[in-house]
C-alpha cells in the first residue's frame, strides 16, 4: 500500500491526490 502511495507521490507531487491509497 505505501509503494503505492510513494509512487503517486511520485507522479502527482501532491499528497492531496493521493490520500485515497492510505485512507
Amino acid at each position: 500500500m505505501w509503494q503505492e502511495f510513494k509512487e503517486c507521490l511520485l507522479w502527482t507531487k501532491s499528497t492531496s491526490q493521493c490520500q485515497y491509497q492510505v485512507g
